[in-house]
């Protein structure tokens, strides 16, 4: 027995063949007695004879299994990507750069935009913005710390200090792992969190002794 939900849309498929449409592959959901939901995907087609409809055939699979699966996997993907975003005091990247030394962002979650005020559309657009946000003062410890990185396959490891949303320093701690590309290059899959309370307490300590 058809599903009641897909009930309405069984009847507009099988009213677009009878017109004489091909409706190509679809979805339709059965219900078994015991009420459970069976997920089928398949085509139907219809024999004319004399301008009417004398008789149609569908060929359908079970591929309930398939879309429970996808439907569990975009749960699984909506909740990583949530707690990627609200990671508190951070921002986890992908970032590469290739051979001849362009630079790419490939993923950025939302938690950049406390760090640093930008938002990660817009790094993921003009990647360099970000290193904009870097205090004059640390950049050369960071072109040093990836340069090595790039070089050795090492893990990228820096603190430097970052104008945040606010328009303050912070302090920010980047560590990722790299690997090589295909075309030479370097991909870094990383964290970045903001340390400012930690610095402060280090700060602090030294002022007591």
């Amino acid at each position: 027995m058809i599903h009641p939900d897909f009930r309405v849309h069984c009847t507009e498929i099988i009213g677009r063949l009878m017109s004489g449409e091909d409706v190509g592959l679809f979805d339709v959901v059965f219900q078994a007695r015991s009420g459970r939901a069976i997920h089928l995907e398949g085509n139907l087609n219809c024999r004319r004879s004399a301008g009417s409809v004398v008789a149609t055939r569908g060929i359908f699979r079970d591929v309930t299994q398939r879309r429970l699966d996808e439907k569990s996997s975009g749960k699984r993907d909506a909740m990583l990507h949530a707690l990627r975003d609200n990671l508190p005091g951070g921002a986890v990247y992908q970032m590469t750069r290739t051979a001849s030394g362009e630079l790419h962002c490939d993923y950025l979650s939302g938690g950049i935009v406390a760090l640093c005020g930008l938002t990660a559309s817009e790094v993921l657009a003009e990647p360099r913005k970000v290193f904009q946000c870097i205090h004059p003062e640390d950049m050369q410890r960071w072109k040093e710390a990836a340069k090595r990185s790039s070089e050795q396959l090492s893990t990228f490891d820096a603190e430097v200090r970052y104008r945040n949303a606010t328009g303050e320093l912070c302090w920010v701690h980047s560590v990722a792992r790299p690997t090589r590309t295909a075309d030479g290059g370097t991909r870094w899959d990383g964290l970045i969190s903001d340390i400012s309370e930690r610095r402060r307490t280090e700060e602090a300590l030294r002022h007591q002794t």
